[in-house]
């Protein structure tokens, strides 16, 4: 069944191969945040502003061969809302290189900040792997199951800092605004890797 899905259609091998290509420039993406976190290298930022661009050329190209038939109509909304949930990752990161811009992160936070982007990027890396297990037509719930863990794991550090960015001083209201803004996105990114496994085990589980 999956090859008969997955492989026997020139529309369905665009859209599948465009899928990965989105994916992996989120990937790139949160890479170069954490490239930024560890050097304060703001040229970094505007990177992410360029890979995000490039991820809305993906993400049209991918809807556009989806509105001319790819795949049977009951696959194509699972696949759409895949497809929206990382483009609006990216959008994310977007904003919270454009928040950088003006923001100072405490260095007391730094640390902590950092862990939280390395373990966003592992999450990434892991629905990678858990996509290109769908795509293969293996069991991919332990792929889903490890997203799910390092959401949680996210959480919990995400908890602890809370807890110490309460603490902070900041120099006025808006960069204690930004700030709060800033968190607020850095820990939503894992929300939105863990909806898109879900998406993808829901996709599995329509064509078993």
């Amino acid at each position: 069944m999956f090859k008969r899905f997955f492989y026997s259609e020139k529309n369905e091998q665009l859209v599948l191969k465009e899928m990965r290509t989105h994916l992996e420039l989120l990937e790139q993406a949160c890479r170069c945040f954490v490239d930024f976190l560890k050097g304060g290298d703001k040229r970094f930022l505007e990177e992410i502003v360029e890979i995000e661009r490039e991820g809305d050329i993906v993400r049209r190209n991918i809807l556009s061969t989806l509105y001319k038939g790819a795949f049977l109509p009951y696959l194509r909304p699972n696949i759409y809302r895949f497809v929206e949930i990382i483009d609006e990752t990216l959008d994310l990161l977007k904003d919270k290189a454009r928040l950088c811009e003006f923001i100072s992160i405490p260095p007391i936070l730094l640390d902590d900040t950092l862990q939280i982007a390395v373990l966003n990027t592992e999450m990434v890396r892991m629905l990678i792997i858990a996509f290109d297990t769908f795509v293969a037509g293996d069991d991919l719930r332990e792929r889903v199951l490890a997203v799910r863990i390092y959401e949680k794991r996210i959480d919990d550090l995400y908890h602890d800092l809370f807890l110490r960015i309460t603490k902070v001083s900041v120099e006025d209201f808006w960069q204690g605004r930004g700030l709060g803004d800033f968190f607020s996105l850095l820990v939503k990114l894992s929300d939105l890797v863990e909806d898109a496994g879900d998406v993808l085990s829901l996709l599995h589980l329509s064509l078993s």
